[in-house]
């Protein structure tokens, strides 16, 4: 499974908004198929994404939105 936008461009770009490099952090997704299209949370840095989110347009913005407490 490829990314469709890398996300070190995506941390890139959230460091350019935020006008400071990211701190370090670790964040894991874990892609699964399955039929309905929410991310859930397991425990503060792990996530769940469904294969079609992940895969899907509007991953970057997602991506963002879950990268951006962290950063």
């Amino acid at each position: 499974m490829r990314e469709k936008v890398p996300t070190g461009q995506v941390v890139a770009e959230v460091e350019n908004e935020l006008g400071r490099k990211a701190r370090p952090f670790s964040l894991e997704f874990v892609v699964l198929p399955v039929r309905d299209d929410e991310i859930r949370a397991v425990g503060s840095y792990r996530y769940l994404i469904p294969e079609r989110v992940y895969d899907g347009p509007g991953w970057p913005g997602l991506l963002r939105s879950l990268l951006t407490p962290h950063v």
